[in-house]
C-alpha cells in the first residue's frame, strides 16, 4: 500500500511556543490513522496545513502524491473534510446544504447521503440556526461523507454526538475502512481510538512523539482501582495489595484501597476475593495522563499519577478547574523596554505581545475562509475576478 499523506519536517509557527514543528509522518492507503494529543497540542494546525488553508513554515507534505502548497484545490477535491470548528449557512436546511455541496461536487446520487443523515439521525429540514451542536456535527458528518471520498480527514468527529451517535458513527467508520479508503481524524478520545484505528500519531506541544500501533500503546495504559471492602483490613493484608506487581500510587483510607495498576489484574482479583468486597472502580486514564507518564520530556524522570477515587477524582478535577480559571485571570504585566536606533525607549507589556499574537491569529483565519470560499467558487466553474470580494 502506498502512502496517501507523507510528511517531511512540517512546521507551522504563529507566535512563540504557538502551531506544530518538524513533523514527519506517513499515512498509508486503507488504514485509519488516529492522530491524537491533548486540546492545544497542534492537532488542527496540522490537519489545516495540510488541506493548504495555512501555508508551511518549513518543510514539506504531500497528499496522494501532489504538494499540499501548489495543489491544494486538487488536494481537496480528493477528500472529504471535518474542520474542528465550522459555521454553515443559517437560514439553509441540512437538505438544501447537502444538495449545495452536491452541486459543487458534481455528486448527482445521494443515496449514500442520505443513508448516513439516517444512522445518525441528522435532522436535514430544519434551519441550521435551529439545531444544537451535536445536529449540527450530524449535519457536518453528512457533507463530509456523502461523496464517497478516498480520504478522509476529521477533526474531533465525535464532539458533541450522544454515545448511540457516536456509536453508530464508528461502524460507518469500520465500513468506510472495509471499503479500503483511508481515514485521518484527530481526537483526545482514547476510547474511540482503541476501537477503530489501525495506528496512532501522539502530537504533544506541536511535536510529534510518537506513531505506534494501537494494541502497543493500549498496552503502555495503567488503570486506576479503587477497592472498598465490608470492613477495614488489617495492615498486613493491605500491604499485600501495596506489593503486589505493578502498583503504584497505593493509599489506604479506612475501608477504601486506591492505587495505580500496571500489572496483572488477575492477582488483584484473587486477593481481593479474599474479602468482602463492596465496590470497585476500575477506569482507564485520560490521555493526558499517559501522555504525561510515557511521553514527557524527562522520560523515566515522570512520576505517574496516583490513583484516585470516583470521589477524589472529582475533587481534584474542580480543583484543578478553579486552579486554572483563577491563574487565567490573574494578570502579571512584565514590562519590556526596547531600545531603538534613535536612542528613544518603547515600553511594551506582556499584553501587547498577547495582542499581536490574537492578530496574527485572526488573520490566519481569515485567510482560511477566502481560501475556502475560492475554492468553492473554482469547483462551481467560476474564476475570481481580481479585486472581487469573496
Amino acid at each position: 500500500m502506498g502512502a496517501v499523506i507523507e510528511t517531511d519536517r512540517l512546521t507551522k509557527t504563529y507566535g512563540k511556543d504557538r502551531g506544530i514543528k518538524n513533523v514527519d509522518l506517513t499515512v498509508n492507503e486503507g488504514e485509519v490513522f488516529g492522530f491524537l494529543g491533548p486540546n492545544g497540542a497542534g492537532k488542527t494546525t496540522t490537519v489545516r496545513t495540510l488541506l493548504g488553508f495555512m501555508k508551511p513554515t518549513d518543510g514539506r507534505a504531500e497528499v496522494f502524491g501532489l504538494d499540499i502548497e501548489k495543489d491544494s484545490v486538487a488536494i481537496r477535491a480528493l477528500i472529504g473534510n471535518l474542520p474542528g470548528e465550522f459555521t454553515l449557512e443559517d437560514r439553509m436546511t441540512g437538505d438544501q446544504l447537502l444538495k449545495f455541496f452536491a452541486r459543487l461536487r458534481g455528486v448527482k446520487d445521494l443515496d449514500y447521503a442520505y443513508e448516513i443523515a439516517e444512522r445518525i439521525d441528522a435532522d436535514m429540514g430544519r434551519p441550521m440556526r435551529r439545531l444544537s451542536r451535536g445536529n449540527k456535527q450530524k449535519i457536518g458528518l453528512v457533507q463530509a461523507m456523502f461523496h464517497k471520498p478516498p480520504l478522509l480527514i476529521l477533526d474531533e468527529p465525535t464532539g458533541g454526538l450522544d454515545p448511540l451517535v457516536q456509536e453508530e458513527f464508528l461502524k460507518i467508520i469500520g465500513e468506510v475502512k472495509d471499503e479500503g479508503r483511508t481515514v485521518f481524524f484527530s481526537s483526545h478520545t482514547l476510547n474511540e481510538v482503541e476501537r477503530i484505528c489501525d495506528r496512532v500519531g501522539i502530537i504533544r506541544e506541536g511535536r510529534l512523539s510518537a506513531v505506534e500501533n494501537t494494541d502497543d500503546l493500549i498496552n503502555k495504559s495503567f488503570r486506576h482501582v479503587s477497592l472498598t471492602f465490608a470492613e477495614e483490613l488489617e495492615s498486613e493484608e493491605a500491604n499485600r495489595f501495596q506489593n503486589l506487581e505493578g502498583v503504584e500510587g497505593f493509599d489506604r483510607d479506612g475501608v477504601e484501597l486506591t492505587f495505580d495498576l500496571h500489572g496483572n489484574l488477575d492477582d488483584m482479583i484473587k486477593l481481593a476475593a479474599r474479602h468482602e468486597l463492596v465496590d470497585m472502580m476500575y477506569e482507564r486514564p485520560s490521555l493526558e495522563e499517559i501522555f504525561l507518564a510515557y511521553y514527557s520530556d524527562e522520560g523515566s524522570n515522570v512520576r505517574k499519577p496516583s490513583s484516585r477515587s470516583t470521589e477524589s477524582v472529582s475533587k481534584n478535577s474542580k480543583q484543578r478547574t478553579t486552579e486554572t480559571h483563577a491563574q487565567s485571570h490573574s494578570y502579571h504585566p512584565e514590562r519590556k523596554v526596547l531600545h531603538n536606533g534613535n536612542g528613544t525607549k518603547t515600553v511594551r507589556t506582556d499584553a501587547g505581545v498577547a495582542l499581536q499574537k490574537a492578530i496574527e491569529e485572526v488573520v490566519d483565519q481569515a485567510v482560511e475562509r477566502s481560501v475556502e470560499k475560492t475554492f468553492q467558487r473554482m469547483i462551481a466553474g467560476r474564476t475570481v475576478a481580481k479585486g472581487e470580494r469573496l
